[in-house]
This record gives structure tokens, sequence and C-alpha cells, in this order.
């Protein structure tokens, strides 16, 4: 996922985020390991804010979510995404986008996509700061609504990027979930329903999770 402009970088240890919630393993499960390398001042509020928007945006084409707190989480289930959450991007990841902020992204073997992704708060932020809330910049606000607002940018940013990972594919839609890049309006205050697949997309997610879910039954 895309959106405008560019900043800094700072390293700090890799620590797991705390009392996720987690969802109950299914068929059509996507296991999330979150690993945090980025200075996250963030509590339950923020986490579930986070989680809760790649909930909202799958749960219509029947995919749910279980949100490992560890190597251990989540056992059983094949489909599994690790996610890193870092200040900036790294530098091989933005190359061929230098002009725009870039929030997430995954990585490609060949024209496949892999299972890592990264998210950056500092675009996050950016993204936050130059939405508009009232006729007036998000900057203009109390800090508490921009602080609100970033876990739901970067969770519609690992929506997306979970997007090209069950999709299969690399591409970008004209419009909605999939599409190459949100102003920001559109992802801070934007509503959910601009979040969605194109029919397409969800009938395919629909139909693969229904014959996954009759394979495992008949596999019992």
């Amino acid at each position: 996922m895309r959106a405008w402009t560019s900043s800094l970088l700072a390293v700090l240890p890799w620590l797991p985020p705390a009392d996720l919630p987690r969802a109950p393993a299914t068929p059509c499960a996507v296991v999330v390991d979150v690993q945090v390398q980025a200075r996250l001042d963030w509590g339950l509020l923020e986490w579930h804010s986070f989680t809760g928007e790649v909930e909202r945006v799958w749960a219509p084409y029947g995919v749910t979510f279980c949100w490992a707190e560890g190597p251990r989480g989540c056992e059983g289930v094949e489909a599994r995404v690790r996610v890193l959450i870092a200040d900036e991007l790294p530098a091989s990841a933005v190359r061929e986008t230098a002009r725009q902020m870039v929030v997430g992204r995954i990585t490609f073997h060949a024209n496949a996509p892999g299972s890592d992704i990264v998210l950056s708060v500092t675009s996050a932020r950016h993204l936050v700061v130059h939405a508009t809330l009232g006729g007036r910049p998000i900057s203009e606000w109390p800090a508490a609504i921009a602080g609100h607002l970033i876990p739901r940018v970067m969770g519609r940013a690992l929506a997306h990027e979970i997007g090209h990972y069950l999709l299969g594919t690399r591409g970008h839609a004209p419009r909605g979930l999939m599409a190459a890049s949100f102003r920001p309006d559109e992802v801070t205050l934007g509503s959910a329903t601009r979040f969605s697949l194109p029919r397409t997309d969800a009938a395919r997610t629909r139909l693969e999770c229904i014959a996954g879910a009759i394979e495992a039954r008949a596999e019992r």
C-alpha cells in the first residue's frame, strides 16, 4: 500500500506485542505473527484498533485471523504471515516507488507473494498528520486523535498486503482494498466500505474458504 512523501530510522530489540486478541483457528484462518522493531506507545486500545481493522476488512470473505503471541501460537494453521513493524521500511522495499511514501510492503519471489510483510510507523504517521478533519489538518487537533488513527492506517495497510498474499498476486485494482495507493483522508477517516474486494476476487476467496473447510472436515 502506498501514499505520498518521506523520513527517518531507529532500530530497537525485537519485541512481541503483548495481549493481542486471538481468534479461533479455522480452515480459512491466517496466522499473523507480529514483531515490533519501533517505538510504539500502544496499549490494548491501539492494538485492538490495528488488528480489528484487518479482521473487519476480511470478515465478509470468510477469512479469520489468529494473532500469534510467539512461535508457538496458533499451531495447526498452514497460512501464516510474519509482520515486522518498523520505523521505516528497508530501502530495498521502496526503491521502485521513491516518489511515494510506502506504508506497507510484502516480499515477492519472482511474481509470487511471500509471507513476510513490513509496516512503517513513520509513513503511517505522515499520512495521518496530512489528513484533514473538519477542514483542518489532523496536526492542528489534539495529539490523541493522531495517536488513535495511526493504528487504523497500519491495520488497513496490513489488510492490503495480506490481500496480495491471499490472492496470490502482486497486481492492483483500480479501486477498493487492492488499489495501488490511497490519499490521506481515505486511509485515515474514510469509510471501511472503501476497503473491499472486486466481486471476482471476493467470490474466489469465498469459494477457496468453503473448499478448504469441506476438505478439512473430510480429513477428520
